[in-house]
């Protein structure tokens, strides 16, 4: 099968650059290779309907993948505005709960406060070093542990290296003001995306697994397993979207140095609905709140209709709630974090949930590792890996902006912008 272009995956990365290079040059042949029978990648909105259980409340929508945008993401808002879709501000209370007690949460006050220390240490250790290890040199390893536990998310303290952990700090990660969320669900806007992109002549084939990747003369072919079988695509030129760990499957990036400075750690969303008692849910009053229990993260999402995200998780915690969820199931993962919740919100009677659902990602966000290499020249290096071979790459995993879908958007366009 020939084209002009290959681009492998169908997320947003590979959406952008699919329209941006057929907007350009619209008489191009450009074929997007999806691996799942859905297209957005991690972004993702989960719909269902409880017949006959919560009356107007009945249709469930939530983002399963991908959640919250930063007003400081300008791709993302811009693509929401082009495509006609609405955002609703979420709320930036967030509390602290241990052992049952409610506390405001210190942690991003308190970081605030480390960043003249943390500036003082030099780039060498900084860069070699997780933002964890930083803070334990700085106030020690108790007072760290104790604060990281009012931080939700586990891997920009464990896993990333610390340069690039507090330039996310300086930004987004440092605030929990100014963010929105899609109304109609993220999924929209991927429709919308896929839509403008076939609109302009582009193809789009699901179920296509990249088994390998090879130069042929002045061509790229793209090897992919169907549930047909296999398929052999030509093309002068292959972008690839995938992640770092999927690329990490395919023997053509073997070599790929760069691979080595990155890593990908797990999420767990975990959703529940609840009984309501005159339009109100047992947790109306409850803001957000990080948990030093088995919860983590804790995030009401419509009190009206009971629903709430009763657990997020990344890292160290969603492999917690990975190994309960592979060894025991869903129903018994939800069992525990409702008797969870018991514990974490003992003047509250929780009922029991009409609904739970488990959302688990293995390769959840990619994450610079600490080291003596330069991550924004790797980075810049990721576009195009092999001098010899048209084959380049784009989205989160190589971005400096990682796990956000702004990161996404922003490496597709340094490559259309390099390369295109």
């Amino acid at each position: 099968m020939n084209a002009d272009i290959v681009i492998l995956g169908a997320g947003i990365a590979g959406l952008r650059c699919g329209i941006e290079l057929l907007r350009k040059r619209p008489s191009l042949q450009i074929v997007i290779l999806e691996k799942y029978n859905y297209t957005g990648g991690r972004v993702v909105t989960y719909h269902k309907t409880l017949e006959d259980k919560l009356g107007k409340c009945s249709k469930l929508q939530w983002e399963n993948g991908a959640g919250r945008i930063h007003t400081s993401h300008h791709k993302v808002l811009e693509l929401v505005r082009k495509y006609g879709l609405h955002t609703i501000n979420i709320d930036d209370k967030i509390q602290y709960e241990e052992d049952g007690i409610r506390t405001d949460n210190i942690f991003t006050d308190t970081m605030r406060l480390f960043t003249s220390a943390v500036d003082a240490l030099s780039h060498d250790y900084l860069a070699t070093h997780t933002l964890r290890e930083v803070l334990e040199q700085i106030v020690g390893k108790s007072e760290t542990d104790a604060l990281a536990l009012q931080f939700p998310y586990r891997a920009e303290l464990d896993t990333l290296r610390a340069d690039i952990a507090m330039e996310s700090f300086r930004d987004e990660m440092g605030t929990y003001k100014g963010y929105v969320v899609v109304q109609e669900g993220l999924s929209a806007l991927i429709q919308a995306m896929v839509k403008d992109f076939e609109g302009k002549g582009g193809s789009l084939f699901l179920g296509q697994e990249v088994t390998d990747i090879e130069k042929d003369g002045s061509l790229v072919l793209v090897k992919t397993k169907t549930t047909s079988g296999d398929v052999v695509w030509e093309a002068p030129c292959v972008i690839s979207t995938l992640h770092s760990e999927a690329c990490r499957e395919i023997p053509f990036f073997k070599s790929w140095k760069t691979l080595e400075y990155l890593k990908m750690e797990p999420l767990v969303r975990t959703y529940a609905v609840f009984p309501t008692e005159k339009g109100k849910a047992w947790f109306s009053d409850i803001p957000k709140l990080a948990s030093s229990s088995l919860l983590r993260f804790f995030i009401p999402m419509n009190a009206s209709c009971g629903t709430v995200m009763i657990s997020y998780t990344d890292g160290k915690d969603a492999r917690n709630i990975l190994h309960v969820l592979n060894t025991m199931g869903e129903e018994k993962l939800g069992d525990l974090l409702v008797e969870q919740a018991r514990k974490s919100f003992p003047d509250k009677e929780i009922p029991d949930p009409l609904f739970f659902k488990a959302h688990p990602w293995t390769s959840g966000c990619t994450y610079w590792l600490p080291g003596t290499y330069d991550p924004y020249e790797e980075s810049k290096k990721s576009l195009k890996p092999f001098s010899d071979v048209n084959v380049y790459c784009c989205g989160e995993s190589f971005s400096i902006r990682q796990a956000w879908m702004e990161g996404a958007l922003e490496q597709a366009d340094l490559l259309l912008n390099s390369y295109f």
